[in-house]
């Protein structure tokens, strides 16, 4: 009998990052929305591998791990370089060029 406990964890962490989601969604946050989908996605695959390979190594689902490889390894190497502090910063940037000329003016003292 294997260890019960990290797929225990992967499924509960899923339902805490699915909780928060109609707030996000009706602040249309869409950093948070696409952050909480591949937190969630990892989370499962994580869930399901604890709970496939808790007794035993034996290559059951063929085509699973090679799916759930490729995304565990895009999960935790792409996840943290995307979403560093710098780029959760959102600023809001007018388009129209009267705000940038009067910005660029104040800026610059002209």
């Amino acid at each position: 009998m294997g260890f019960p406990a990290p797929a225990a964890v992967a499924f509960i962490a899923i339902v805490l990052v699915i909780l928060p989601l109609p707030w996000h969604y009706r602040t249309k946050n869409i950093a948070t929305l696409s952050l909480a989908f591949w937190l969630a996605q990892g989370n499962l695959f994580l869930g399901i591998n604890a709970t496939q390979w808790m007794d035993n190594v034996t290559i059951k689902l063929l085509r699973y791990c090679n799916i759930g490889q490729h995304q565990t390894s895009c999960t935790f190497t792409c996840l943290p370089l995307k979403y560093d502090s710098n780029n959760l910063v959102s600023r809001f940037i007018p388009l129209e060029y009267s705000v940038l000329f009067r910005r660029h003016c104040a800026q610059y003292g002209i």
